[in-house]
C-alpha cells in the first residue's frame, strides 16, 4: 500500500515484481518442485560448465534449465499445455 500511494512507479514495479516472486517461491516450496534429483542435476551441470569457463555450454545447460522450469510452472502452477 505505501509503495502504491507513494507515486513513485519505479518503488511500485520493484515491489510487484517481490510479490510476485514471493507468490512462486510458495508455490514451489508447496508442490516439491525443489526435490527434484532432475533439477538438482541441471544445476551442476550449468555449474560445471561455468567453472570450465565453457560459455556455449552453460548457456545451453541455462537454456535446458529455464524451459524445464517454464515447462513445470504452466503444467502444475497454471494448468496450461507446456509450449513445444
Amino acid at each position: 500500500m505505501f509503495c502504491l500511494h507513494s507515486g513513485n512507479s519505479r518503488l511500485l514495479g520493484i515491489w510487484d515484481n517481490l510479490v510476485n516472486h514471493v507468490k512462486l517461491f510458495l508455490f514451489m516450496e508447496k508442490s516439491g518442485y525443489g526435490i527434484n534429483s532432475e533439477w538438482v542435476k541441471t544445476h551442476t551441470d550449468l555449474l560445471t560448465a561455468i567453472e570450465h569457463r565453457n560459455l556455449g555450454l552453460a548457456e545451453a545447460h541455462l537454456r535446458i534449465h529455464l524451459e524445464s522450469g517454464l515447462q513445470y510452472l504452466l503444467r502444475h502452477a497454471f494448468n496450461q499445455p507446456a509450449p513445444e
